[in-house]
């Protein structure tokens, strides 16, 4: 995971690093099928001369997959047995590149797309008590020392989110001196507007595409993108040129980084 950034100038605090007691160098991160080291982060990221990482990261389908959680829903509003096979779910084309609307897919003989909108809203906690997280969020945990804030990002508001956000501050920022967790809903704001409205200068998309777009827009700069390395928006034709010039510098100092995904069981 790439992540490049300005150094303070002399005038701004140093950024305190709390390194994390039960993580040593040696320690093995897991991102996906993706393997890198404690020490491998710390290279790449020197926190002592860095700004702090201002983290915002989508819920559904990235940290938890509610997708899944939502089918087991319909299933038992419906008196159904719709089945999903995980293995296409992760590796879905662009045309999912929310996992609802594969949902929609599935169930498209038997409710209006709209009618699965509502009930997702309606069951949302329910769904959330059912779905699996992601080996991504386990990943965010184990890397904690290296922000000071984390913004999640949900469709609506839902019942226990005042809970639900206490329990993350305390997971993420326990023992720290400073940290604070943020929820953010799509019924207040777009997602990607929080990099302009919020500061935030890294952030965990599905859609990488979008978010790049909104970003150079924007004319925003140093803004670390992370996305899965399918269904994330990005066509062959993108890919290619991504490809071929994977060692020079994104436009606006940008950088890009995929991670496989994976169920945590």
């Amino acid at each position: 995971m790439q992540i490049v950034k300005e150094p303070l100038n002399d005038e701004q605090p140093i950024f305190e690093f709390n390194r994390d007691p039960k993580l040593q160098n040696d320690t093995v991160i897991n991102v996906g099928d993706y393997k890198t080291t404690y020490e491998d982060i710390q290279a790449s990221y020197p926190i002592n001369k860095q700004e702090p990482i201002r983290l915002l990261v989508y819920w559904d389908d990235v940290c938890q997959y509610t997708s899944l959680g939502l089918i087991e829903v319909l299933n038992s509003l419906l008196e159904s047995n719709a089945k999903i096979d995980i293995e296409h779910f992760l590796s879905r084309p662009n045309d999912y590149i929310y996992g609802i609307d594969y949902v929609k897919k599935i169930f498209e003989k038997t409710l209006a797309p709209e009618q699965i909108s509502e009930i997702k809203k309606e069951y949302y906690w329910n769904i959330m008590k059912l779905s699996l997280k992601s080996s991504l969020f386990n990943s965010l945990i184990q890397t904690n020392s290296f922000y000071d804030r984390i913004g999640f990002y949900f469709p609506y508001e839902f019942a226990h989110r005042h809970i639900l956000q206490q329990d993350l501050t305390k997971v993420f920022f326990k023992g720290k001196l400073q940290g604070k967790c943020d929820f953010f809903y799509a019924t207040d704001i777009p997602f990607n507007k929080l990099l302009s409205t919020e500061n935030f200068n890294s952030i965990i998309t599905p859609n990488i595409v979008d978010t790049y777009h909104y970003i150079i827009n924007n004319d925003l700069e140093q803004i670390s993108i992370i996305g899965p390395e399918a269904h994330n928006g990005i066509d062959d034709e993108l890919a290619s040129v991504f490809a071929k010039y994977e060692k020079c510098p994104k436009p606006n100092k940008c950088s890009i980084s995929m991670y496989i995904e994976q169920l945590m069981v």
